[in-house]
């Protein structure tokens, strides 16, 4: 990343910053966790812990996507914005 799209991407940062209407991506995983662990410490049992490991899998996974994702579009966004004029 050159001085230029860094400095470029955080300017734009301070000026938009987080809209309020959309929230968190990690408030959201947080909701989901909280939503997924009640359901499955509903009914504790030594098959449910599994699914509480195979949950825990599924959000480290969809957390890494999504940052990945997050990541990939907002530099992409930031380069066309730099090149072109246009998202």
């Amino acid at each position: 990343m050159t001085p230029t799209v860094f400095l470029s991407a955080y300017t734009i940062d301070i000026i938009v910053g987080d809209p309020r209407w959309f929230p968190h991506p990690v408030a959201i995983i947080g909701r989901w966790t909280r939503f997924v662990e009640g359901k499955i410490r509903a009914r504790t049992t030594r098959a449910s812990e599994k699914k509480g490991g195979k949950n825990r899998t599924f959000l480290i996974w969809l957390d890494t996507n999504l940052k990945f994702f997050l990541t990939a579009s907002g530099e992409r966004i930031t380069y066309n914005l730099l090149t072109t004029g246009c998202p």
